[in-house]
């Protein structure tokens, strides 16, 4: 007799029902971010993640799977291959998150979506050809402001993406440009935190958070990043004592997983670390369900209003002798934050933004990516069968899957 397959977690559960819930319009396609806006492309992959992710995908039928292969295939430009939101420019939100980032972007999620479907895009990637000359491609890294090491981290992954997809298409030249984007990398770590970055914020917080958007690409082209042991060692140290990874408190839709996935990615090939990691991603769990609503959703951060006692709470717990910057960096992480309490998040995703508290199917997808690479850590026997990796150099490839 075959073992019946173990009831889905709670959590699951309303978190589905959550994300059936942002379903808008006739369309099977019609997504929005959250309860109080409209569909939007980035939405609808963003529903798309989760169903493929918890396994829901693998019983549509050939009728639904191809109205999601149109739907994806219509957002691509014929002449640039970029894939794009008709309302992209309004939607931008600064210079850091353009136009031209958004499409990037949404360019990277679309492969990734049509890789899980089985598809592939219409048109070549135009627009990643100048990548394929090897000067070039080290030329714009060298460019990107790695002060902001997570905004650049981004930027960086999303030529790792199309570079990856046109290499393995066969395009003359992109491996080229491919083999470049790793020697800059292999050779850019900080030398202390394993992060890429510049300043003291890199070293931390916001170097783990730039670090992980490359690493995703180094892992579905099966190459080794050689500062891997030494950025899991630090991101273990910035783990905080909610058991999230942000100082701001609460932890953070992006920061958590950003950190889980490095942990789940050197626990495989760093046994020395692994004692180490199932022990913080015990802690991380008891946070990660603490931003769950009552709506079954979940939210970036439940983030507190500090008073005396959070800051000092904030200030002892991140003193360390052998990382004096640590205090420093944390504490202006948490000002920042507090300063921004009453602010929407903006992302460009939708036409309206969000309350830090609030349900979003984007939040809902990386929060359920971190549970889960908790889950194939902890629990692999017993529910690693249940989720489903996309096949791309993208989040959603999930570390602990192997």
């Amino acid at each position: 007799m075959t073992p019946s397959r173990p009831a889905p977690p709670g959590w699951l559960v309303d978190a589905l029902e959550f994300a059936r819930a942002m379903r808008i319009g006739p369309a099977i396609t019609g997504y929005r971010l959250h309860a109080k806006t409209g569909a939007t492309p980035f939405a609808s992959l963003f529903a798309l993640f989760i169903f493929h992710l918890v396994g829901e995908t693998r019983a549509w039928d050939a009728g639904t799977r191809q109205n999601w292969i149109d739907h994806v295939q219509r957002l691509q430009d014929p002449a640039s291959g970029l894939f794009r939101d008709p309302a992209h420019r309004q939607r931008a939100t600064d210079e850091a998150h353009s136009a031209d980032h958004l499409d990037q972007q949404l360019t990277g999620y679309c492969l990734s979506a049509l890789r899980l479907l089985g598809a592939r895009p219409l048109h070549p990637l135009a627009f990643i050809r100048p990548w394929y000359e090897p000067e070039h491609t080290r030329a714009w890294l060298d460019g990107l402001n790695w002060a902001s090491a997570s905004n650049s981290g981004n930027k960086a992954m999303f030529a790792g993406i199309m570079l990856a997809e046109e290499a393995e298409r066969g395009a003359d030249g992109a491996k080229a440009g491919l083999e470049a984007w790793f020697e800059w990398h292999d050779a850019h770590a900080d030398p202390r935190s394993g992060y890429w970055g510049r300043g003291r914020a890199s070293r931390y917080w916001e170097g783990m958070q730039g670090y992980v958007h490359p690493l995703v690409v180094y892992e579905h082209c099966g190459r080794a990043q050689p500062a891997l042991e030494k950025a899991a060692r630090r991101t273990l140290l910035l783990q905080q004592p909610d058991g999230l990874f942000s100082p701001k408190g609460g932890g953070g839709a992006c920061d958590d997983l950003d950190a889980l996935h490095i942990l789940a990615a050197a626990h495989r090939r760093f046994p020395a670390l692994r004692l180490g990691i199932e022990q913080a991603m015990a802690q991380a769990r008891h946070g990660l369900l603490d931003n769950q609503n009552p709506d079954g959703g979940f939210c970036w951060a439940q983030r507190p209003r500090f008073g005396l006692r959070g800051w000092w709470g904030v200030a002892r717990h991140n003193l360390d002798w052998r990382h004096p910057d640590k205090a420093y960096v944390a504490l202006r992480a948490a000002l920042a934050g507090q300063m921004k309490l009453n602010r929407r998040i903006e992302t460009g995703w939708s036409d309206d933004g969000r309350a830090w508290d609030q349900s979003s199917l984007w939040d809902t997808w990386f929060r359920l990516l971190a549970l889960v690479e908790i889950e194939l850590i902890l629990s692999p026997d017993d529910l690693s069968a249940r989720w489903q990796s996309i096949p791309a150099p993208n989040f959603g490839r999930l570390a602990g899957a192997g």
